[in-house]
């Protein structure tokens, strides 16, 4: 038996983001959690009598924004229904009190609370403050509710967040260690010697969620540039060192490899990403030296981890 995770997510698409790809929840909206929740059951109940699942991923590479205001600067520009628009007017009527008191803060001329929710714009002189605290409340509900749905949808198991791809925020990262058992990025280095992705002064278990090495062979690509290898022993020896990499810093607990087989010649349906960077390729043919790599480190993984953890870090750059 080999141990394995589940993945989930809850339904997409509730806002669209002005600056950046893809959308985001409304994680205001009342059936939020629920969503997550029924989402989680549909991939649980086919392996919940196995004792081998440890957790759940919920979601993958969401589009955090670009600052710690981002996602508060979305939602002023949603219309009025917006659970998330209602409820940060909500939030500034209690730290306000008047429209009036607002305009002043802000250097705006709403009309009233409802004006201000009509409004489907940033305010030139928005208070950063506001903007910040919202988006820290946003991500408080975020990760409080996916860890609350998986408690209620897998008792026992563990939340594994929402594998970051790149550095989002701090207030982010702040946000998930608060909530999550384990805190997951995907991260593709040929190392991740140097990690310093965790904010100061936190100490949480991390794991990585994807990391990949590929080479021309069907596909036109082989692989995420960062990780392209120009051959199969360079394949090979590329795994041994970020797995490695992993086990000698003291912050992970694992790392998953996508993925086993080569996406398809004519492309994945998503998005037409088309990668060598399989275990077999698309006829199911092992890759050799990527199979002996691994079978080599993880013979070796308890005999590296025991090692005294490596303190000559470099600062680490996604």
């Amino acid at each position: 038996p080999i141990p394995f995770v589940l993945q989930t997510e809850a339904s997409r698409g509730v806002l669209r983001l002005h600056k950046q790809r893809g959308r985001f929840y409304d994680v205001f909206a009342p059936d939020f959690q629920t969503r997550i929740v029924e989402s989680i059951h549909k991939r649980w109940s086919s392996v919940k009598d196995s004792p081998m699942c440890i957790g759940t991923f919920v979601d993958n590479e969401l589009p955090w924004g670009w600052d710690d205001t981002a996602l508060a600067r979305e939602v002023l520009r949603t219309p009025s229904d917006q659970p998330a628009k209602q409820e940060f007017c909500h939030r500034l009527q209690q730290k306000y009190g008047s429209v009036q008191a607002l305009n002043k803060a802000w250097k705006t001329e709403f009309s009233s609370w409802n004006d201000f929710l009509n409004k489907q714009e940033v305010p030139k002189n928005v208070q950063h403050i506001d903007l910040q605290e919202f988006y820290r409340a946003f991500i408080d509900r975020y990760f409080q509710s996916c860890r609350d749905a998986v408690r209620e949808a897998m008792p026992g198991k563990l939340y594994l967040g929402c594998r970051f791809f790149g550095t989002p925020p701090k207030d982010v990262i702040r946000g998930a260690a608060k909530y999550c058992d384990i805190v997951s990025f995907n991260i593709y280095r040929y190392s991740v010697t140097g990690f310093r992705d965790l904010p100061d002064g936190l100490d949480k278990p991390v794991i990585i969620g994807e990391f990949h090495f590929g080479i021309m062979r069907e596909q036109f690509r082989g692989g995420i540039a960062a990780t392209t290898c120009a051959g199969e022993q360079e394949r090979g020896n590329a795994y041994r060192r970020y797995v490695t990499s992993v086990l000698r810093n003291p912050n992970f607990v694992g790392c998953h490899y996508y993925r086993l087989v080569d996406q398809p010649c004519t492309a994945r349906v998503l998005d037409q990403e088309n990668l060598g960077i399989g275990f077999v390729d698309v006829c199911d043919r092992p890759n050799p030296e990527l199979v002996e790599a691994a079978r080599d480190v993880g013979s070796r993984m308890y005999q590296i981890r025991s090692q005294a953890p490596r303190t000559d870090y470099t600062p680490s750059h996604h």
